[in-house]
């Protein structure tokens, strides 16, 4: 008969307690917020710099494929466009990125892929004044990014 007297016996049930979730939930939000420090705040400079460098490779590719010179020209402090040798602009290739300060640039690849008017340096600027730059090689026509 049961006598109201607790066994000492140890539980055989398992599972974790309430002092342990609470540490498990403390422990990814400090790892959570130490990650977030790590993010660099300047993403949208570095990809603004990275879609400019896919743009040049993107005009430097239609010339070599076309066997036309094709141009990349900033069209205003903050944005720019693929044009033919006519000047006329490539469907769907006028890019604006209103937060972005570009360095004038009007750069001219041959059939080749190489820059006609030689070696270049674009600068993107963002709103606090850091700057991403783009680099194109005269003789090769590399572009280089971050």
């Amino acid at each position: 008969m049961p006598s109201g007297r607790l066994s000492a016996a140890p539980s055989t049930e398992t599972g974790f307690t309430l002092i342990e979730l609470i540490m498990v939930v403390v422990m990814i939000g400090l790892m959570a917020t130490s990650a977030l420090s790590m993010v660099p705040q300047d993403v949208d400079r570095v990809s603004w710099a990275r879609r400019l460098v896919g743009d040049l490779r993107l005009a430097q590719s239609y010339a070599m494929n076309r066997g036309v010179n094709y141009r990349l020209i900033r069209t205003s402090t903050s944005s720019y466009e693929i044009r033919d040798i006519n000047g006329t602009p490539f469907p769907g290739s006028s890019v604006t990125l209103p937060e972005a300060i570009f360095s004038s640039f009007d750069i001219v690849f041959d059939r080749l892929g190489q820059p006609v008017n030689g070696a270049a340096t674009i600068t993107v600027t963002d709103r606090n004044a850091q700057i991403s730059t783009v680099t194109l090689l005269a003789t090769t026509g590399v572009v280089r990014g971050p």
